[in-house]
């Protein structure tokens, strides 16, 4: 009888002590829960800000790179403007220089224009003799 009471009491200990170890690791599932939740709630927010910063980031990548080309544009209008007027100057200079009597081959070489536009400048405004004339003579 004694044996039998010793396991009674044995197994009536393990039953306490499982049933104990069950709640202490409850209540800490429960108090750890809310930081858990926390965690979660924080990471989502963290990866919600994220999206947001990413998503603004390629926006102002987009304004600068529209930025960026219009400038490029400007620059390539103004150049293209400079441009424009030099060759305005070289041509007025290249028609005085015909009017001054210069061949053709001279002024293709000095104002860096082509052989035909030279040509067609001095047979034009000039007085200047042609290189095609110069060859036949």
């Amino acid at each position: 009888m004694l044996l039998q009471s010793e396991f009674l009491l044995i197994g009536s200990a393990a039953v306490a002590l499982v049933y104990g170890l069950n709640t202490w690791w409850a209540q800490r599932r429960e108090k750890a829960q809310p930081y858990q939740r926390e965690t979660r709630d924080s990471v989502t927010q963290d990866r919600k800000e994220r999206a947001v910063l990413h998503y603004r980031m390629e926006l102002l990548r987009t304004e600068n790179v529209a930025i960026e080309r219009r400038r490029a544009e400007e620059r390539a209008f103004n150049q293209m403007e400079v441009y424009s007027q030099s060759e305005s100057v070289k041509l007025k200079q290249a028609i005085n220089a015909a009017k001054r009597g210069e061949c053709s081959a001279a002024i293709s070489e000095r104002y860096e224009l082509t052989e035909c536009d030279a040509e067609l400048i001095v047979t034009i405004h000039g007085q200047g003799v042609r290189s095609v004339d110069k060859i036949i003579h």
